[in-house]
């Protein structure tokens, strides 16, 4: 299952909105999300002319999943990860 999210931001700098994509994946605990999705995310950005662009799993990625990202410039969030850093500031 693959769900796309619209975030619109201020810039703390700028103040000029933003718009960045997440894009949440759901797989198979044991099955890690590859490069094609990597790829896909990029495409969505780029044609709905976002800044950037997030791809959240509740698994893993792949190590040519990571290196793609990097070079593209996509964020990659492990959903448990992202649970851990929301309590952390609930508990602040």
């Amino acid at each position: 299952m693959v769900l796309n999210i619209k975030v619109f931001s201020l810039a703390p700098i700028k103040r000029d909105p933003f718009l960045t994509i997440v894009q949440a994946k759901q797989s198979a605990f044991n099955k890690k999300v590859g490069e094609a999705a990597i790829r896909n995310l990029v495409g969505t950005v780029q044609i709905q002319k976002a800044v950037r662009g997030q791809l959240v799993t509740n698994s893993d990625f792949t190590k040519p999943a990571s290196r793609t990202a990097r070079v593209v410039k996509i964020d990659l969030i492990k959903f448990y990860e992202l649970v851990q850093k929301v309590n952390k500031l609930e508990m602040e």
